[in-house]
């Protein structure tokens, strides 16, 4: 499935991402908002070297964020507004082609 593009899983019953999801590495937008049991992202998801954006607002059991590697130098938005996330990893400095970040209602969060 090298040549997905965008993949849409809003509003599913998702708990995790499989680790797989690093083998989409074409994929640009994924979207996982309001997925209100996903607790968790895959360590190997730093391996979506071309993703452009990722949504996970709304995510409200979600409370940590994977450290980033330096291979995500494409992603330009992240909006983690409504997770449960008390800090994000120091590795989100490797994020330097990042442009947004959404944090609106995070209200566990304690540390950036």
């Amino acid at each position: 499935m090298e040549r997905l593009y965008e993949l849409d899983l809003s509003g599913t019953t998702l708990k995790e991402l499989p680790s797989s999801i690093s083998n989409l590495i074409g994929l640009v937008y994924l979207s996982l908002n309001d997925c209100e049991n996903l607790v968790c992202l895959p360590d190997s998801f730093y391996k979506l070297k071309s993703l452009e954006r990722l949504t996970l607002q709304g995510c409200s059991r979600l409370e940590i964020f994977p450290e980033v590697m330096d291979t995500m130098e494409w992603l330009r938005d992240l909006d983690l507004s409504g997770t449960a996330l008390k800090e994000l990893p120091f590795s989100i400095a490797n994020l330097i082609g990042l442009k947004y970040l959404g944090l609106n209602n995070c209200e566990n969060l304690i540390c950036l």
